[in-house]
């Protein structure tokens, strides 16, 4: 009794898994050979004109890794004191 028990469940995995297994195959075919018509194409016709931007671009950059001091692969795990991080990060 105990071992017709245990191939149903062994029988039920196997099923559970060969179904799982052919299930990401299908979706894997499916979305594989329909990525043509999903693709987003463009209706245009003619040159696209280009505009030149006329505004005025900023860029900043915060160097967190400043807090660490000079020292090249420094670590913020020192005996160093709060204060001490803080006025390099201002500096």
């Amino acid at each position: 009794m105990e071992m017709k028990k245990k191939r149903r469940i062994l029988k039920a995995i196997i099923l559970l898994l060969a179904s799982i297994i052919l299930i990401c195959l299908f979706w894997h075919g499916k979305t594989r050979y329909s990525w043509k018509k999903d693709a987003i194409t463009s209706s245009v016709i003619g040159p696209i004109q280009e505009t030149v931007f006329q505004g005025e671009l900023r860029v900043g950059a915060f160097n967190i890794a400043h807090g660490r001091g000079a020292a090249v692969g420094g670590s913020n795990w020192t005996d160093e004191g709060l204060e001490e991080r803080l006025d390099r990060l201002h500096a």
